[in-house]
């Protein structure tokens, strides 16, 4: 029997032994047993029969999802008929605002593909397919420094590709995601990528090498030395 969030959506089996739902971002430890309705990793010969959940590959869909390089919902999905009879849009941020008031079940978010095809979109030149690979190497290197860090909860996907694009100057992609509205919440993440940023530092300098001396101090060590005489 499988298991839904409360948001509709079902669930998701990460492999670090908890669930995780697509749709609003909850998560919770999921238990170790192996029965019908929980089949986990407890054994090398007991293989998850969920499909099992990658930070990594999540991140990636969504930032290829901002840059409209998705292919995006099938065209029998209820969202692309609750858009054909929304229209006119005349923003970005109506189209947004017209699938937070419906009732789909899957509302997609997809913004920069809806605004492709509802708006009178003008198109841009900016090597995308550069920028996502970078995007990736930075939250593979960030999601490295998260897990040795022993954090318990992790950043939200929205805020994270934020700033990365905020600092990599793609203001224009800003219009296409949804942002993190909580100053509280913003506040938090922005003091969790510290303190991960300084530990991270700190683990860093117990492992630099000592600074080689220069040669000239090993031969003036030498040429101190006596020559004992026979």
């Amino acid at each position: 029997m499988h298991e839904f969030c409360k948001c509709g959506v079902r669930f998701c089996e990460t492999n670090y032994h908890t669930i995780l739902c697509y749709g609003c971002g909850c998560e919770k430890f999921h238990g170790y047993t192996n029965t019908a309705e929980n089949q986990l990793y407890n054994s090398h010969f007991s293989p998850s029969c969920y499909p099992t959940y990658s930070r990594a590959a999540r991140f990636r869909v969504l930032v290829r999802r901002l840059f409209a390089l998705d292919v995006g919902p099938k065209i029998t999905d209820p969202v692309w008929h609750y858009l054909e009879e929304s229209v006119p849009f005349k923003t970005t941020n109506d189209i947004y605002l017209a699938l937070k008031a419906s009732s789909l079940v899957n509302k997609h978010y997809q913004l920069h593909l809806f605004s492709k095809v509802f708006l009178d979109y003008n198109p841009h030149t900016i090597d995308v397919q550069n920028f996502l690979e970078q995007f990736c190497a930075k939250f593979n290197g960030l999601l490295h420094k998260w897990t040795k860090s022993g954090a318990t909860s992790f950043f939200s996907y929205n805020w994270l590709i934020e700033q990365y694009l905020r600092e990599h100057k793609l203001f224009c992609f800003l219009k296409y995601i949804k942002h993190l509205q909580c100053p509280r919440r913003r506040q938090k993440y922005d003091s969790k990528m510290d303190l991960i940023d300084s530990a991270h530092e700190n683990v860093k300098c117990l492992y630099v090498p000592r600074r080689m001396l220069p040669t000239s101090h090993f031969l003036n060590a030498i040429s101190d030395v006596k020559t004992p005489h026979n």
